[in-house]
């Protein structure tokens, strides 16, 4: 669960039996995604709107308290590993009229990153999910987009060949 108040997020561990909300993280600014390791050890956050975080994707180790910037970003998914970030990210052109939507794979153990996937205008991601073998990352767009090619489509995206295909 997320919490923001007074330009502050705090994220809580939720006990499912008691209903206990156990505050986890506050960071300044504007936490909006979330998403867990799969050793629970460490939660990657989108934060915008931060005096002290750079707009972005920053990873927080629940263990040690420790955190860093990984980059620009909206949303994530973790490799079922935890060694590779898939991060959604849509940004303005230099020109400032067009956009830019990419999914690009990011290698937490050495700073790596690849482009696995590029449009030219951004739309809203509403899900995004790393397949448990590691071979592909499924991703879907929102119905609040005015591009109407997308609504209401699934993709399945190959990591290792970078081609896209649509389910629905």
């Amino acid at each position: 669960h997320i919490s923001y108040s007074d330009y502050q997020s705090t994220i809580y561990i939720i006990d499912l039996k008691t209903n206990q909300h156990t505050p986890l993280i506050t960071v300044d600014g504007e936490a909006v995604v979330h998403s867990w390791s799969p050793n629970g050890q460490n939660i990657a956050l989108s934060i915008l709107n931060s005096n002290k975080f750079s707009d972005g994707i920053w990873i927080f180790n629940i263990t040690d308290k420790s955190n860093y910037f990984v980059g620009i970003g909206e949303a994530t998914t973790w490799s079922p590993d935890g060694k590779l970030l898939a991060i959604y990210s849509c940004v303005q052109l230099p020109d400032g009229n067009s956009t830019t939507a990419t999914i690009r794979l990011v290698n937490l153990l050495n700073g790596k990153e690849e482009i696995l996937f590029s449009q030219n205008s951004c739309l809203k991601l509403a899900y995004m999910s790393w397949s448990s073998d590691k071979k592909n990352i499924a991703f879907s767009f929102s119905r609040d987009n005015t591009n109407e090619e997308h609504l209401d489509q699934i993709f399945v995206l190959d990591v290792s060949t970078k081609k896209t295909g649509k389910l629905l």
